[in-house]
């Protein structure tokens, strides 16, 4: 099952970048995580010859610096097909130290924003109000 956290994470972030056809397989493999290229095919209602590019372009992205976003789950029988293929899922976020996480300069807690150019938490990144002056 794959975590509510990790699905509006690929929703909010990762999607937004990506073309609109890659968008809708990755929707498609959020929700069912383990699909073929032919269930897939069957899910969007899309020829093969559509669905096993875009696949191939999210397993091995143009750019060398960019990480796959679907991942080989392994072989099974293909549901519709009933012959061996492989299933694929959405890659999951790696549980590691992140060096481009910031942590609020006045706290420990992780920054989410920029205020006056210092990485600042959510609870310090308003303003913090500026006393009357008395003239």
């Amino acid at each position: 099952m794959i975590q509510e956290t990790s699905q509006q994470a690929y929703f909010t972030e990762v999607l937004p970048t990506l073309a609109e056809r890659h968008q809708e397989v990755l929707k498609v493999l959020a929700t069912v995580p383990d699909a073929t290229n032919m269930e897939l095919k069957e899910m969007l209602k899309w020829e093969i010859n559509r669905v096993t590019p875009r696949v191939h372009e999210l397993v091995h992205p143009k750019d060398p610096e960019e990480k796959p976003l679907i991942e080989e789950v392994g072989r099974r029988k293909c549901k519709i097909t009933g012959r061996t293929a492989i299933a694929w899922r959405v890659v999951r976020k790696q549980a590691t130290k992140d060096p481009t996480i910031r942590r609020c300069f006045k706290c420990p807690h992780t920054a989410v924003t920029y205020l006056e150019g210092k990485p600042v938490c959510q609870g310090h990144s308003v303003k913090e109000p500026v006393a009357p002056s008395l003239f």
